[in-house]
């Protein structure tokens, strides 16, 4: 999960970084790409530390980020992508890929942003706040999604950036020893009683509820089946 974070999380000398960025070398996938030896070369052999640290050979979690820098990540893809699915496929990964380095860290993002580079020289953008700051793919992937859907992707996609800003710390709730187990209080009634005062008053054919059926499917509307509460009478 390393491998997307952005060379700015190591404690590296302004001028090693400065040259490791001229070379390309954005995040710490592309630096453990070069072999050790080729990188003893070039940057000598202060740069070990600094190498095993982008290897994930920690003492403890991950750094966290500087204040007030994003979280990154690119694709690159292979060719050029048309496909409107394929795109969705690298979002949601994407946004595994931010929860993957936001968590550890114990931290949370409050705004997403969404670049695709086109075939013809083009860039899309587009940002978005989150109502809520988010640390889970989960709540990353929707409004990431969302921001796919607004970009006009007139040629092929050659590669996609999207990045996390305005990181804070991950609100954590403290559970309560005395939490029923069910998760509501002794006063409510239990679901199945709620579901039959719905449909005594409305009726047992209009009363609808969500089944989940596909949840791995991209297009959100097809993860799910609207199930009748109950059998509708016949001859209706």
């Amino acid at each position: 999960f390393l491998a997307g974070r952005t060379i700015r999380f190591l404690p590296l000398p302004p001028e090693t970084g400065r040259r490791l960025r001229l070379l390309g070398i954005e995040t710490l996938g592309q630096l453990l790409a070069l072999p050790w030896p080729a990188v003893r070369d070039q940057f000598g052999p202060e740069m070990a530390p600094f190498y095993r640290l982008a290897q994930g050979e920690l003492a403890g979690p991950p750094p966290p980020p500087p204040a007030g820098q994003p979280l990154v990540v690119r694709q690159q893809f292979a060719g050029v992508v048309h496909n409107r699915l394929a795109l969705q496929a690298a979002v949601q990964q994407a946004a595994a890929s931010l929860a993957a380095q936001l968590q550890p860290a114990n931290l949370a993002g409050q705004a997403l942003a969404l670049a695709c580079c086109l075939a013809d020289g083009t860039e899309q953008q587009a940002a978005r706040q989150l109502p809520r700051p988010g640390a889970d793919a989960a709540s990353l992937a929707g409004p990431l999604q969302a921001l796919l859907g607004q970009l006009s992707l007139a040629a092929g996609v050659t590669a996609l950036t999207v990045s996390v800003a305005g990181l804070v710390p991950r609100p954590v709730r403290q559970l309560s020893l005395f939490d029923q187990p069910s998760g509501r209080s002794p006063a409510q009634p239990p679901a199945g009683e709620v579901w039959a005062q719905i449909a005594g008053q409305y009726g047992s054919g209009q009363v609808y509820r969500p089944r989940l059926t596909d949840p791995d499917h991209p297009l959100p509307e097809r993860r799910f089946q609207l199930q009748p509460l109950a059998p509708a009478p016949t001859g209706l």
